[in-house]
């Protein structure tokens, strides 16, 4: 869970198949959420991550939902492609 009324880091942690875990993914966000079918984390997050350019304060920025996706090919998680976020109005 994210508490606050600022932005939170949030990390992502995969396991080694050894009894141990690496941090995959890690970034800011303003809340979390895990989508159950099919699973996939969603996090709050504003402005660029929305595909949008960075407002001039804080009460004019754009928020969205942006999910967070395994690439093989780098080995962890990363932003899934922002034509695929859900925007806060």
């Amino acid at each position: 869970s994210v508490y606050g009324d600022r932005a939170k880091r949030v990390a992502v942690f995969t396991g080694d198949g050894q009894g141990g875990a690496a941090e995959s993914f890690a970034d800011w966000t303003y809340d979390a959420q895990i989508e159950a079918d099919p699973t996939t984390l969603w996090l709050v997050v504003a402005g660029q991550n929305c595909g949008r350019p960075p407002a001039p304060d804080f009460a004019s920025e754009a928020f969205c939902q942006r999910a967070v996706a395994w690439n093989s090919a780098a080995g962890g998680f990363e932003f899934a492609p922002v034509e695929t976020v859900r925007m806060i109005e």
